[in-house]
């Protein structure tokens, strides 16, 4: 995997950004930013699927092995 960004990359988020409170996802600031970000991580899916022209599920894989070897 070259040049192709990590499928989990939340480097910029806390643990406080990953799990939305109740009062956090009925507001709609909150919801907006973490929506924005859920968009912006498919996104990157979806270019690395387009570079490498395999699907998600095949990209998932291939993370796996990488990490987990064979």
């Amino acid at each position: 995997m070259s040049n192709i960004p990590p499928l989990n990359d939340d480097s910029d988020q806390t643990q406080s950004d990953q799990q939305a409170t109740p009062s956090e996802a009925n507001n709609p600031k909150t919801s907006k930013a973490m929506s924005q970000r859920h968009k912006a991580k498919i996104a990157r899916i979806l270019q690395a699927c387009v570079k490498t022209g395999k699907t998600p599920a095949e990209l998932e894989d291939e993370a796996y092995r990488a990490m987990f070897g064979d």
